[in-house]
């Protein structure tokens, strides 16, 4: 590899707003798994799913930690609040009001704002002519959209099963629990 470009002002903004981002949405994981333990407990395995997503953006988080120090940047915590993040939902939505599947799909949505976040990213990094950068952008990119890609058939079957009246609380469990460890595997993979 060759020797990293030092990082611009501007740059190193962006990657610690990307860094800031990444802890913002591991928060909300958090927090999803603590309502569901509220309303849920044990059940559907929401709770741990919801910890593990928290984890899988921690270490990505860590990704970007290591590439702003490997530029010679500093990193900048801030407040970690939606407006931060232009994120409009967190007034429209009592999440406490949503059903175990909303709970999986409200965070499924939340990828939208993710992926339009790396698309101004890679624009500003290729209108700043640094390649290093769009391709560290374009690594998450990628890997959002392979993650998304195969976790919608999972997120159909668990909305089916939540409209089937055939299914008892046992049923949703396991189908709930099964579609959660698709998912983990396919990021393992």
């Amino acid at each position: 590899m060759s020797q990293a470009k030092t990082l611009t002002k501007e740059t190193e903004e962006k990657l610690n707003h990307f860094f800031n981002y990444l802890k913002y949405f591991s928060d909300k994981c958090t927090t999803l798994s603590s309502i569901s333990h509220l309303h849920y407990g044990g059940r559907y395995g929401l709770c741990d799913f919801f910890n593990w997503c928290a984890q899988d953006l921690n270490k990505m988080d860590e990704k970007v930690v290591d590439y702003i120090k490997q530029r010679n940047g500093q990193v900048n915590l801030i407040d970690l609040i939606a407006s931060k993040f232009d994120v409009e939902t967190e007034k429209k939505v009592d999440l406490h009001s949503l059903t175990p599947y909303e709970l999986v799909d409200y965070l499924h949505k939340e990828d939208t704002r993710y992926n339009d976040l790396l698309n101004d990213f890679i624009r500003f990094a290729d209108k700043q002519k640094d390649e290093e950068l769009k391709q560290f952008f374009a690594s998450y990119k990628d890997e959002l959209t392979n993650w998304n890609k195969k976790i919608d058939d999972s997120l159909i079957t668990i909305r089916k099963s939540t409209t089937s009246s055939k299914l008892t609380e046992d049923d949703l469990h396991n189908v709930f629990q099964n579609q959660f460890d698709k998912i983990r595997n396919f990021r393992e993979i």
